[in-house]
């Protein structure tokens, strides 16, 4: 990360929050945040920088980063579907339990490789503290971290402020919420239901962190916006079911189940085939779709999923082609609710791509009778 990220930010600090609204892409937030207080306050008193995300630009290959500080390629979480050629099943990734919602052991089937930094933080006397809307407690990537959930925007924000504010030690706060992505999935990053969502976060958040926390923790908090990626718009009629491809449909293989062998989401798609047709779908392929389609080979070499040596664990997750679409979304009909996503994410696209860091003290968020206006 470029030391700019923080170029007029005090970082001698006490506490770190870390605010991961998913899907808040970076030029969503340009596009955005001046109608919404919180947001437009740390871009006027802050700093936000653009960085661009993970590939591919999905939660579940994000996540682990966030938890391990290790790049996909060194942890082998490459999308939300994985086909699992060691037990021929297609699982869902963070949720970790089969298309049928049965859980899986993670003694059993390892989920990711790396370990998490919490570990060590509490070893350095840092209390660390993840809230997610869901239960976390049992998730290999959050041990050693003191895990909470949340029904409410309003209690994400309450339970932040009350972690900050009844610290003994150095705290470190991972606060996760997953609204904006999905207001954006159902009817688009310029819906409504997007604007509403992101107005709901907005007044909670000021309320708890910028109104009522107390002036001391202020001071000494750093909080850091991030996303995992931002979102594309697309029509669903126009997103394309694989699966009406006689030529994919025939080389495609079928887990035990009988689910089509594909790892990733309908921006990022690993297909496994039968052995020796790659070469004759990818040409197929190439000539349908408006897409970038990679062979295994191409895609081992290609850094796209990180610089570092890659894991055993992605090596062995790739599939034996990798397709990439310009602006649909691809995925199969039998699950049909994919296809019918407005916003998407996972590809390549600038606005999955590029996401905001932003940088700020607490304190500075605070009301001080100043109005903001546009820059």
């Amino acid at each position: 990360m470029p030391d700019e990220v923080f170029s007029g930010v005090d970082t001698d600090v006490s506490n770190v929050v870390v605010l991961f609204i998913d899907a808040y892409g970076f030029q969503q937030f340009q596009e955005t945040h001046i109608n919404h207080s919180f947001f437009n306050r740390i871009a006027r008193r802050g700093r936000v920088t653009p960085l661009t995300s993970v590939y591919p630009s999905a939660t579940p290959a994000c996540v682990p980063t966030l938890h391990t500080g290790l790049q996909p390629v060194e942890h082998g979480q490459l999308g939300w579907n994985l086909y699992l050629s060691e037990r021929n099943q297609v699982v869902e990734a963070l949720p970790f339990q089969t298309k049928r919602g049965e859980s899986i052991d993670p003694d059993e089937v390892s989920l990711f490789a790396g370990e998490p930094i919490y570990p060590q933080l509490e070893a350095a006397g840092i209390d660390t503290h993840i809230v997610e809307p869901f239960d976390s407690s049992d998730d290999p990537k959050t041990e050693g971290a003191t895990t909470h959930t949340y029904s409410s925007p309003a209690e994400f924000g309450v339970q932040l402020r009350k972690l900050l504010e009844n610290g003994t030690n150095q705290t470190y706060c991972y606060g996760y919420t997953p609204l904006v992505d999905a207001a954006g999935h159902a009817e688009g990053t310029c819906s409504a239901l997007h604007s509403a969502e992101l107005h709901c976060l907005s007044a909670t958040l000021q309320r708890e962190l910028c109104d009522r926390l107390q002036s001391d923790v202020a001071e000494e908090t750093l909080l850091l916006l991030v996303a995992d990626h931002g979102q594309t718009d697309s029509n669903p009629d126009e997103n394309v079911n694989i699966l009406s491809d006689p030529v994919v449909k025939q080389h495609l293989k079928r887990d035990r189940d009988g689910v089509p062998a594909i790892s990733g989401s309908g921006r990022n798609l690993h297909l496994f085939l039968d052995d020796g047709s790659a070469d004759r779908v990818r040409t197929h392929l190439l000539e349908r779709l408006d897409a970038l389609v990679l062979t295994r080979a191409e895609a081992l070499d290609s850094e796209l999923w990180g610089t570092r040596k890659p894991c055993q664990m992605f090596a062995d997750r790739i599939g034996d082609l990798v397709v990439i679409p310009e602006t649909t979304t691809v995925w199969h009909g039998k699950e049909p609710k994919e296809l019918a996503l407005i916003g998407d994410h996972g590809g390549l696209h600038p606005r999955e791509q590029l996401v905001p860091f932003g940088a700020v003290t607490l304190d500075r968020l605070a009301d001080d009778g100043t109005t903001l206006t546009p820059c």
